[in-house]
């Protein structure tokens, strides 16, 4: 089956609602670690970290790229589902790559994917023209701080949507959006919902973790302060670690006896 590839519409990673939500799961995960986890364990309250701490251990042992390509490659599965609701067919968007900026001064991250050619010519003969010149005057004109590569006048795009690339058809898809759903934010906050109702980002975050070097740099910062403790102290001994919940339980079983 013949493909090509589109730009579909996509938040990026740089303050937006995606960076959001990779934060609050690493920002529950911290929080979680530093005031209950070793607690759980059993860890001695002056070995702990605290969340600075543990925070600075985390992020340096995350591939953030990691979690970025495979929320990209959620968000296209996503937006498959809701471009289908919205254009009336299935335009079988499979993730093909997403780009990243050098900065972020001007553009965000960016999403491709490749379809049939079908799905194009089918978005070709039902947009709008008037809508399809409106989107192509917001994205092809140049201004102040912009340099556009492509014309905002159709007649100077080729005849065959087939010849048209990532970017045009990037467009045409843009113009074929329903009345009501026009909006990028619109767009994004569907699919937003569409790919986050399971746990969020949870998974996509921690797959890109490398947590066997998170652990030894936990023991390596206990083994620190444990050693500051002992300069200070050369008679410390570290209790065994134990369950803090231990002894409610066996009170428990007592009142039951």
């Amino acid at each position: 089956m013949d493909t090509v590839s589109i730009e579909i519409p996509f938040p990026g990673f740089y303050h937006s609602i995606l960076s959001d939500e990779l934060d609050y799961v690493e920002e529950q995960e911290i929080e979680y670690f530093a005031e209950h986890r070793q607690a759980e364990e059993g860890v001695p309250e002056e070995l702990r970290l605290d969340a600075f701490e543990y925070g600075d251990i985390l992020m340096r042992h995350t591939d953030y790229s990691v979690a970025h390509e495979r929320v990209a490659k959620a968000w296209v599965d996503g937006f498959n589902l809701v471009a289908e609701e919205m254009l009336g067919f299935n335009p079988g968007f499979v993730f093909e790559e997403t780009t990243s900026p050098r900065e972020y001064n001007f553009e965000t991250d960016r999403v491709f994917a490749r379809c049939p050619v079908d799905t194009v010519r089918k978005l070709r003969a039902m947009v709008d023209p008037d809508r399809l010149a409106e989107v192509m005057r917001e994205r092809h004109t140049s201004r102040s701080g912009f340099i556009s590569f492509y014309s905002p006048d159709l007649a100077d795009w080729p005849d065959d949507v087939t010849e048209w690339d990532h970017n045009q058809l990037g467009t045409l898809l843009r113009a074929c959006l329903p009345e009501d759903d026009r909006s990028e934010e619109g767009v994004t906050w569907r699919v937003f919902y569409a790919i986050t109702d399971d746990g969020g980002f949870y998974w996509d975050w921690s797959e890109a973790v490398d947590w066997k070097a998170v652990e030894a740099a936990v023991n390596e910062a206990r083994d620190e302060k444990l050693a500051e403790i002992r300069a200070d102290d050369p008679d410390y001994e570290a209790p065994a670690p134990r369950c803090p919940y231990t002894g409610d339980l066996f009170r428990f079983a007592e009142s039951r006896a």
